[in-house]
Order: C-alpha cells, then structure tokens, then sequence
C-alpha cells in the first residue's frame, strides 16, 4: 500500500486511501514538502495534523484501551469472557476498516476502536493467564504473565521511540519494503492457522523449537513496526494533511502496541511452558 506516494506500510491504517498521494518529505521523494517549514502555531490554526496532537491522541486511545481492558476484566466472570472477546474482535476489525476507508471519522471511531479493543485485549490476556496460573511467572492467579507483558512493551515502546529519535533505525525506502512483505506473510500465516484450526488442525506446534522461533520473528516484525507507525505521523505532520489523521496514527499506533503485547504474551507462555 502506499504511503504519501512513496513508502510502503504493512500497518492497513496508514494505507493509500487513508493517506492519499502525497508526496514525502524523505529523500526517496522527487516532489517539494508540502507545509514542512510551517510552525506549529500555524499548523494548528490551519487545522491541520501536528505531531503533538497525534500523541494527544495517541494517550487518549491508549488510555482508553487500557481502562477499558482493566474494567472488563473487573466486571466480566471469566467463564463469560469468549462473548465479549468476540464482540470486541469483530467491532474492533470494522471500525479498524471504517478508519482505513473513512478517515474523517477517526476523531470519534478511533476512541469508540480503542474501548473495544480493550475488551479483546482483557478477553486474550485472560486466557494466557488461565494457561500459566500457578507457575513461576504466572504466579497463583496467572496474572503474572500480563504484568511482565506489559512491562516488556511499554520498555519496547521507548527502546524504539529513542532509536527513531536518535536515528539509530532510520524509517528508510528499503525498511518500508522490508517491512510490508513481512507484514503481508505473517497476515497469510495467520490466515492459514485460522483455516487449519477450523478442521481442528494445528498448522505449527507453538511449543516447538520451531513454534518458539516463529512467535520471536512475529514479536520482531510488530516491534519495528513501531518505526513505521512513528515515521508516519511524522511525515503526516510534515504534510500539513488535515488534523482528523492524529486519530488515524493514533489508532494504528495503538494497533501495532496491541500486536505487540499479545506476541509477548505467546512468548512468555511458550518459554514459561518449556521450564514447568
């Protein structure tokens, strides 16, 4: 998908029709930057998207995201959850759409997203947590597991946010390309693990040397996906596009944290399983 007419994301959130054909301010571009050399005064009264409003918004999703995480888990019995999981699939997938298609949305879908992509995460870490109650690391209750996973995202999140900042990982054509193919086959692979487990086939063993060593490419394509996302409201910014696409980032943003966290959780399952 393209990307201000240049770039590739494996992110669907930032896709062409979400982006449209702008023209990147990076030296892959062949185009003068549009509004670069604004400041951020005229930006915001201009109404346009700014770097700090799509991290406004990005504490705001997030913010949403974990209540709403922490408040299902408060108020739904466990052996309740799998209705509520797949309603926050299925509403956070159509709004995921919604966004991708009907960008002007997102200041009001992007939160609304963010609620019931809370409730899929509580419902996912839920049944991690089942799995490694009374070990070492999930402790009695299990609830171990989804403290450490969120400890290792959140340290994830500022290692890559220091390395874009600093340039040590530079958000170059070739990582654009690199990074949607990757995104591209891991989609198809989970696309095929969903046919096979409907024939109740196992496409790998996740607890396999080979199952441990697919979740650790998975977990490392969605941790330089950050990259991508940061580069993204960046170059948003950068463009002067019109201020509805801080939600836009933001949401992808939360998407690629979310894809993040539960890569960890299936990790730490995997590792924890392999020492009981």
């Amino acid at each position: 998908m393209s990307v201000f007419g240049v770039q590739n994301s494996g992110n669907p959130v930032f896709s062409n029709s979400a982006f449209g054909q702008q023209q990147s301010a990076n030296p892959f571009s062949t185009q003068a930057q549009v509004g670069g050399s604004s400041s951020l005064g005229e930006a915001v009264a201009r109404g346009t998207m700014t770097v700090g409003g799509a991290v406004n918004a990005s504490f705001i999703c997030l913010g949403l995201c974990i209540a709403s995480a922490v408040g299902s888990t408060m108020l739904i019995p466990k052996e309740s959850f799998f209705i509520p999981m797949i309603i926050g699939v299925i509403a956070y997938a159509l709004g995921g759409l919604l966004l991708v298609f009907v960008p002007k949305i997102a200041p009001i879908f992007a939160p609304i997203a963010a609620v019931f992509m809370g409730v899929m995460v509580s419902g996912i870490s839920q049944v991690y947590a089942a799995k490694m109650a009374g070990t070492k690391l999930g402790g009695a209750t299990g609830s171990g597991v989804i403290y450490t996973a969120t400890g290792i995202t959140f340290a994830v999140l500022f290692s890559m946010l220091m390395a874009y900042k600093f340039q040590i990982i530079r958000a170059t054509k070739t990582f654009y390309t690199i990074m949607g193919v990757a995104s591209v086959g891991i989609l198809l692979f989970c696309l095929a693990s969903l046919g096979a487990s409907l024939f109740g086939k196992a496409l790998i063993d996740w607890n396999s040397p080979l199952g441990l060593g697919i979740a650790v490419v998975i977990a490392l394509v969605a941790a330089f996906m950050l990259i991508v996302d940061f580069d993204m409201i960046e170059q948003g910014a950068a463009h002067g596009l019109p201020k509805h696409y801080e939600w836009v980032g933001a949401f992808g943003l939360l998407t690629t944290l979310v894809w993040l966290y539960i890569s960890i959780l299936r990790i730490l399952a995997i590792v924890a399983g392999k020492r009981e």
